[in-house]
């Protein structure tokens, strides 16, 4: 099947990887390369040509979509709007909630909530956090810490990136 990523920072960071460990066997991963023979599909490109929602604002950034496209797909209301959501980071975990007045919550703000201290919630964060757990010295469990929260944040990005594709065949089968 496919591999998908959003805009060129995944093929970015492999590339890079994969010139910093020249031991590592590429044959999997070279082909996945925007020129190789398996490339990554870009949704970033195809949410860009092919995807507008109001409230995004005319952005095609994954995180100014997933909330317009949460509220307007009963798909995503009613597959993630229980606490069904379980992975090795998370447990019975309810993406789609509303507050009191009947707005839709920003997932990314969900994943704050649950640790509002210590929780990567944006790219910046992310980034910050992975280079405190290369260059740093920081406690054991101040780097456990660290680790969960990135850990977190990356699954709820390709998470919000399944949802969107999930509302786009939503969508489609709405249609039809």
């Amino acid at each position: 099947g496919s591999v998908f990523r959003w805009g060129s920072h995944e093929n970015t960071v492999l590339a890079s990887l994969l010139r910093r460990y020249p031991h590592v066997d590429a044959g999997v991963l070279q082909p996945l390369l925007h020129d190789g023979e398996h490339a990554m599909v870009d949704l970033l490109k195809v949410a860009t040509e092919g995807y507008f929602i109001s409230g995004s604002h005319g952005s095609s950034s994954i995180k100014r979509l997933l909330l317009p496209t949460l509220q307007a797909s009963s798909y995503l209301e009613n597959f993630y709007g229980n606490l069904s959501y379980t992975s090795s980071n998370f447990k019975d975990m309810q993406w789609f909630q509303k507050d009191d007045r009947g707005k839709v919550s920003d997932p990314y703000n969900i994943l704050l909530e649950q640790e509002p201290l210590s929780s990567v919630a944006d790219g910046g964060g992310a980034m910050e956090a992975y280079n405190v757990l290369q260059c740093h010295e920081i406690s054991v469990e101040e780097q456990s810490v660290m680790k969960d929260s990135l850990l977190r944040y990356c699954e709820l990005d390709t998470l919000a990136m399944t949802m969107i594709v999930q509302a786009w065949q939503g969508f489609l089968s709405e249609e039809t």
